[in-house]
């Protein structure tokens, strides 16, 4: 008993279980008919299920807020989607996406998450499924994709009426049913202009070095530039070395894997559909680190897994280094502006 509660406590320090358990809530009607169908879009589709858990979760919002979020997930994917073919096009709606969704945060502290996970299903989901995609079945395969989409509401909603009856026998702190709770979003961050512009410049040069170069799995570039943009040096300095240490070291171990265990289509299936619930570990670099090892086993054989590897490890690499360097450059702006400002009046 001694022996189960140790490990129970140490587990604990690694991740929440009631969280991971109701992830895998989420996930599960996507996951179900992944293996019915056999339909690898499935496993694609459970990148919208996460982040609007994630989102209600740290928000603490009801059915309507949560509509409202799909749809703006929906919306962000269809124009990305429809721009590819256009380059300066799509770079420059990516670049304003990203803009505009980070920059919810002045509004409330809290709403730069629901920003991010506006962004992150909107670019992979459009990005994937175009990459997937021949330009004359561009619109094909959206209107086929379409009706699956609904289902991805399941999970998160029967994850929200499961905690509004756990809450109902509480005076306080009632989780809501339709709407939110006052004060949802949190204090407002006045000072993300800087920080929102140097956000908007890496995602526009990253998306059009995409298209330009005709890069494969694109969205690990613009999303990488966008995650090490925390308008703080240290952070962002953090932030790039754990994602360089990360891809490097899970993208080797997934290679191993894939040498020492025999390759089988349950497997790499089973791997991709753990890759969206690392993001309940706590460590960020065990967490980004082991998304990269199950992305490289996903990948289905050793020489796929070897190209996914070598690609996601340069894209992210490149992402960050960009991300950074705009960063920087906005902070310098941002000095010359308060140096000159006062002399200005």
């Amino acid at each position: 008993m001694n022996l189960f509660s140790d490990l129970r406590k140490e587990l604990a320090g690694w991740f929440n279980l009631s969280e991971l358990l109701l992830m895998l809530i989420t996930t599960l009607p996507c996951l179900a008919m992944f293996w019915i169908s056999g339909d690898h879009i499935w496993l694609k589709l459970g990148l919208v299920s996460i982040p609007l858990y994630i989102v209600q979760a740290k928000l603490r919002w009801g059915i309507f807020p949560l509509l409202g979020h799909w749809l703006l997930i929906l919306t962000g994917f269809t124009l990305l989607y429809f721009t590819q073919d256009t380059s300066w096009r799509f770079a420059l709606l990516c670049a304003c996406l990203g803009a505009c969704s980070i920059g919810l945060g002045v509004f409330g502290q809290k709403l730069r998450s629901l920003g991010s996970w506006i962004l992150i299903p909107s670019l992979y989901l459009a990005c994937d499924l175009y990459d997937a995609a021949h330009p004359q079945l561009m619109l094909k395969n959206y209107m086929a994709m379409l009706p699956k989409l609904p289902v991805t509401l399941i999970g998160p909603v029967l994850v929200l009426i499961y905690e509004y009856l756990k809450s109902m026998g509480q005076k306080t702190d009632c989780y809501p049913l339709l709407w939110m709770n006052k004060g949802a979003f949190g204090s407002a961050e006045h000072s993300l202009g800087w920080t929102v512009a140097g956000i908007f410049i890496a995602i526009f040069v990253t998306a059009l070095s995409v298209k330009l170069l005709g890069i494969n799995h694109g969205q690990w570039v613009i999303w990488s530039s966008v995650s090490v943009s925390t308008g703080e040096l240290e952070s962002m300095h953090r932030k790039l070395r754990h994602r360089s240490l990360g891809a490097i070291i899970g993208l080797a171990l997934g290679i191993g894997w894939m040498f020492l265990i025999p390759q089988h289509s349950q497997i790499n299936g089973l791997a991709a559909m753990l890759i969206p619930l690392t993001l309940v570990i706590r460590s960020y670099p065990v967490s980004f680190t082991s998304r990269c090892m199950l992305i490289a086993i996903a990948a289905g054989t050793l020489s796929q897994s070897e190209t996914i590897a070598t690609l996601r490890m340069l894209n992210v690499m490149a992402g960050g280094i960009i991300g950074v360097l705009c960063a920087y450059l906005m902070m310098q702006l941002s000095h010359y502006y308060q140096a000159y400002r006062p002399n200005a009046g």
